[in-house]
């Protein structure tokens, strides 16, 4: 690679493609231009040794002191005025001042030019050294010039590799960026269907809490309806166990005489009972078995009771008599008070004997403790 370098470094300092921009020597414009060249509009060289403007110029210059100027100084000047005429528009001879200083300062210009080449040829000259040196290297470890033209060969196929990789990865990235577009478009898509999704969420939240919340009202209604029907049941329980006959008609018993509501009903010669109990316990034996007979809805046949508490009556169906059911201890009135209280205490015991056989008739398993005929209980 040193080699290469310094190979293409000499080549271009031998064409003349350095960098500096070098202007015409003035000594090679002079020498190109031919011998026989003169003047525009001004007589050849052969007549310019005379000229009065060049003989100072040539006698400052390029002469000695004090001498003659040559042909070669006449041509030398003659050369310079064309030089300076076909730089320029204008058709007539230059003046000596102006000539003298034109000739000082190409000459410094020329100088230059020469100290500048100088410094390229011993830059060349060293240059060459330092290739000779890294040629005599690069042979021995590389070979000769082939490997470098292969090694260029490999840059170059390496260099169009990258290129068409370049070429691929820009098509790649066009692809990319199409389906960047693509994707972009999809979230935008995306995007709003979440958002629609959302609004869905919520109002599906919004319905579910409300209906949770009438679910929640209606299980409490359905709660204490369960609670008012399982109380409204046990009272309804309690109330089918609960005989209103016996709260309304307490049968009971007192020593030797039975009682309902506390009234007894009957006497003894050994345990006299006062009339008005006596009377008010007919009255609501009478009264209970009224309302059992229409609780049944049973007409009785026969009879027909009166219940007027302590003063109740009996009735014939057949020809109206009514029997009271009472009695007092007025000794005047108690034999015909007696007729009637017995047959009053005989209608009694027929309304209940029918009231009886009724109920045996819808009941079998029911049967009355005691039996009746006419006016006796039990035979």
């Amino acid at each position: 690679r040193g080699h290469h370098n310094s190979k293409v470094k000499r080549e271009a300092i031998t064409r003349g493609d350095h960098k500096s921009t070098r202007r015409p020597s003035p000594v090679a414009i002079m020498t190109s231009a031919s011998p026989s060249s003169s003047l525009r509009g001004y007589p050849s060289s052969a007549s310019t040794a005379s000229s009065p403007s060049l003989s100072p110029l040539l006698t400052a210059s390029s002469s000695p002191a004090g001498s003659v100027p040559t042909h070669a100084a006449i041509q030398q000047a003659a050369r310079l005025e064309q030089l300076v005429a076909s730089a320029t528009d204008l058709d007539q001879p230059l003046s000596y001042e102006f000539t003298r200083k034109l000739f000082l300062e190409l000459n410094k210009q020329l100088k230059e030019e020469q100290k500048q080449q100088q410094a390229y040829q011993s830059l060349l000259a060293s240059l060459e050294e330092g290739s000779k040196e890294t040629l005599g290297e690069g042979t021995a470890e590389s070979g000769d010039e082939s490997s470098l033209e292969r090694s260029v060969a490999e840059t170059q196929r390496e260099l169009e590799e990258l290129v068409a990789e370049e070429y691929e990865l820009q098509e790649e990235l066009k692809q990319l960026e199409a389906k960047r577009a693509v994707t972009a478009r999809q979230h935008a898509l995306l995007q709003r269907e979440s958002e629609r999704l959302d609004d869905l969420e919520r109002m599906h939240w919004q319905w579910y809490n409300q209906v949770e919340e009438e679910n929640t009202r209606v299980l409490e209604q359905r709660e204490a309806v369960r609670s008012a029907i399982s109380c409204a049941a046990d009272q309804l329980e309690h109330l089918r166990r609960t005989n209103v006959y016996n709260d309304a008609f307490l049968i009971s018993q007192d020593g030797h005489f039975g009682t309902i509501n506390g009234f007894r009903l009957g006497r003894l010669q050994t345990h006299a009972v006062d009339w008005n109990h006596i009377n008010a316990a007919w009255g609501q034996a009478a009264l209970l078995l009224v309302t059992m007979a229409r609780k049944l809805r049973f007409k009785f046949e026969r009879y027909r009771l009166l219940p007027m508490g302590s003063f109740t009556k009996v009735q014939r169906l057949d020809n109206g008599a009514v029997f009271d059911l009472h009695s007092s201890s007025d000794i005047s009135s108690r034999l015909i008070w007696y007729r009637h209280f017995d047959s009053a205490m005989v209608g009694f015991l027929r309304c209940l004997y029918e009231l009886a056989m009724h109920a045996s008739s819808r009941d079998l398993h029911f049967k009355i403790p005691y039996p009746i005929e006419d006016d006796r209980v039990g035979g």
